[in-house]
This record gives structure tokens, C-alpha cells and sequence, in this order.
């Protein structure tokens, strides 16, 4: 017994794409570079604003980490020696240079007791809350 099915002429044109073209899209010749955006976590509780930040592969020297008017700012720089085809390298995917990412903070930070911590690749920023912007409890008297 013969089974009929549907013609989807679309799924046709998907089976096309991925016979034709996806060999051109894993081609490493790209007429622009890829950005990459440093990934980051940002929590806050009522004592402090800790942003985690994933720089795997990284140097602790490599990274600079500043808090001024508000605004945490990361750096970092990652350098690969200049190869040649003789390395044997037919792709390469790792990215060398360098990069920044700048967030802007609550105006209740202590940007002077910011302290950071580096560990498994990833840069933890915790800046504490100035005590005066702190939540204060306020007991109800009975009248």
C-alpha cells in the first residue's frame, strides 16, 4: 500500500540549503570579524552588587578591573603568537586582542570597598552598598 504525503515546498528548499550551503558557512574566509560580548551575571541583595563575568582562558595579569563614578568596567586582553601555515593550523577560532565592557551601577555603591576574585575563569566583583542606602527597619509603636 502506498503512503501519500504532503509536498511542503519549504522543507525542500531547507534540504537545498543545508546540501548547498552549508559548506559556505563554515568557511573560515569571513568578509568581517566576529564580536564577541563578555557574558555577565549581575545580582544584588540589600548589602552588595556582585557582578560575575565568564573569562575563561584568561591570565589574573591580563585582567583589569576598575569601579569610578558609578561605573564597573572590565578589561581584558588576550595575545596568541603570530602563526604561520607551517603550524598546521587549517582553522583557527580562538580570538586574540583585546576588549572592554562597562556597566553602569546604583548610585547607593561604595565604589571604594570593591573587591574582586578570580577563580575557574570567571571574575567575581562584589561592591558593597553604602550603609546609609541600606534598608532600615522601622518598629511600629502601639498607640
Amino acid at each position: 500500500m502506498a503512503t501519500i504525503q504532503v509536498w511542503d515546498p519549504f522543507r525542500e528548499l531547507l534540504r537545498i540549503d543545508d546540501a548547498v550551503g552549508r559548506p559556505w558557512r563554515r568557511s573560515t574566509f569571513r568578509s568581517r570579524p566576529q564580536s564577541w560580548v563578555l557574558p555577565v551575571d549581575v545580582r544584588e541583595d540589600e548589602n552588595a552588587v556582585e557582578v560575575a563575568a565568564s573569562l575563561p582562558g584568561f591570565a589574573k595579569d591580563d585582567i583589569d578591573v576598575s569601579v569610578e563614578d558609578g561605573r564597573l568596567t572590565i578589561r581584558a586582553e588576550t595575545s596568541n603568537a603570530e602563526e604561520t601555515e607551517r603550524d598546521g593550523y587549517v582553522v583557527r577560532e580562538r580570538h586574540s586582542g583585546s576588549f572592554y565592557r562597562t556597566l553602569r551601577l546604583s548610585d547607593r555603591v561604595d565604589d571604594a570597598a570593591a573587591t574582586s576574585r578570580y577563580a575557574d575563569g570567571v571574575l567575581t566583583v562584589t561592591i558593597p552598598k553604602r550603609e546609609e542606602s541600606k534598608p532600615k527597619r522601622i518598629e511600629v509603636a502601639v498607640a
